[in-house]
């Protein structure tokens, strides 16, 4: 698949190389065919002229080369980018280290491990906590290598049982696949203080 999307790649290429050659070879042309017009005319033997004149003869050929150069890069660079952004592996989901329970309302401090297969530098980490909130870090002002962790603090309001996923993108706006949730527990206070008094009344009971 990428053989032959290569190909098609290469040829567009070579056809937007040789359609900027044509179109700065006519531009050339037609600028000459204006020089000789002018040429043909009564005005070319008025020194005023004749200096207008080779200054043109001289300095046109010259801009052409340089647009036609600087045209031609300016393709070679757009496309050399486009190459390398096909050849872009995704980064891998990032991996999720952190508690597995806890109380609601307490802070919970997770640490998220981002690595791509590339080793392109990593932005806009985004962390969907299953509770209908998410986050949202775009790494600005830093620049996240391969394999850098970032921590992130949460907390719960209410007691239940949340997935808690993450995804990465690289610096070439490519994302990588949501991760495999960690299921994280949050026991509703209220129903621990029952059980507790439960276990307290049984053994009262029993004495």
């Amino acid at each position: 698949m990428k053989t032959r999307t290569g190909l098609i790649i290469s040829a567009l290429v070579t056809g937007l190389i040789l359609s900027s050659i044509i179109t700065q070879s006519q531009m050339l042309k037609e600028k000459t065919n204006e020089i000789e017009i002018i040429q043909s005319k009564n005005l070319r033997h008025t020194p005023l002229y004749q200096k207008h004149f080779f200054k043109q003869i001289i300095s046109s050929p010259i801009s052409a080369e340089q647009k036609l150069s600087h045209e031609l890069n300016r393709i070679l660079s757009h496309i050399s980018s486009i190459i390398m952004n096909f050849d872009n592996i995704p980064p891998n989901p990032p991996e999720i280290i952190g508690p597995t329970s806890g109380k609601i309302k307490e802070e919970q401090k997770y640490t998220f491990i981002l690595t791509d297969p590339d080793e392109d530098i990593l932005f806009n980490l985004e962390i969907d906590w299953g509770d209908g909130t998410e986050s949202v870090d775009c790494g600005c002002g830093k620049s996240w290598q391969n394999g850098t962790e970032v921590i992130v603090i949460h907390q719960w309001k209410d007691g239940g049982s949340y997935n808690v996923t993450a995804r990465i993108q690289d610096s070439y706006g490519d994302w990588s696949q949501w991760s495999d949730p960690l299921i994280v527990s949050m026991p509703l206070q209220k129903e621990n203080t029952i059980q507790h008094n439960e276990i307290n009344t049984n053994e009262i009971t029993k004495n």
